[in-house]
């Protein structure tokens, strides 16, 4: 049976442009990407 995780933070994206006009909604930043790689399961 899996398991249940409670959520710690919602987070509101922001629209940005990359390059080549894509248009997306990022929520966090590459600096932070540590922050939710440490709670994902093998």
């Amino acid at each position: 049976m899996e398991k249940v995780r409670r959520v710690k933070k919602i987070l509101k994206s922001i629209p940005v442009l990359e390059g080549a006009g894509v248009h997306l909604k990022r929520a966090f930043e590459e600096y932070q990407n540590k922050t939710f790689l440490k709670h994902q399961t093998p």
